[in-house]
């Protein structure tokens, strides 16, 4: 979900978020518990976007485009570098004049970098290793997927809302459908 703040944050950078990217438009959201439902109207004037992250389902692989992928897409165009290896070691410098360096699995020369961001899991190996002040998270289970449905369905029964179920069961803390073009 990509709030306005976000959308119009990078459409000042130069990354509108554009149809390939933006999945669908909410409307707002409603609470479902066991005995009502509680609907909270989105401010027109401030529209909430849903996208998809990492991959995109399989039926439309070349159809829309992961929000993940976009940012990372920017970022190659604007001069970054990728490497889609696997980060063996990342050694930070010790004086404030040096640069960190990072080792791939696939190589064992240590490359020097200026800027290392780290876009990984909670659970990651290299953020238990890290000894800079980052403290995970607390998290839970999550599974999540797209289910493809007709889009009548999102607008008629969904009445284009996120909907957000709380079923009272201790190990699921709630259920939700995230309207997303075509998918939930």
């Amino acid at each position: 979900v990509i709030g306005s703040n976000l959308y119009r944050k990078l459409e000042n950078e130069g990354m509108p978020l554009g149809p390939k990217v933006i999945r669908h438009q909410v409307k707002g959201y409603a609470f479902h518990s066991n005995k009502r439902v509680v609907a909270i109207p989105q401010d027109p004037f401030s529209p909430i976007y849903t996208v998809f992250r990492g991959m995109t389902p399989k039926p439309c692989v070349d159809e829309y485009v992961s929000f993940d992928k976009y940012l990372l897409d920017n970022a190659i165009k604007s001069g970054a570098n990728h490497a889609s290896e696997l980060v063996e070691d990342i050694i930070l410098p010790d004086r404030d004049r040096e640069k960190p360096s990072i080792k791939l699995r696939e190589g064992t020369k240590m490359e020097e970098v200026d800027l290392v961001v780290g876009a990984f899991g909670v659970n990651s190996r290299l953020s238990k290793e890290w000894d800079f002040g980052y403290s995970p998270p607390k998290s839970w289970h999550a599974c999540q997927g797209e289910i493809e449905v007709e889009p009548r369905f999102i607008k008629e029964r969904h009445r284009d809302m996120i909907h957000i179920f709380t079923l009272g069961e201790k190990k699921v803390k709630f259920v939700a459908f995230t309207p997303k073009g075509r998918f939930v």
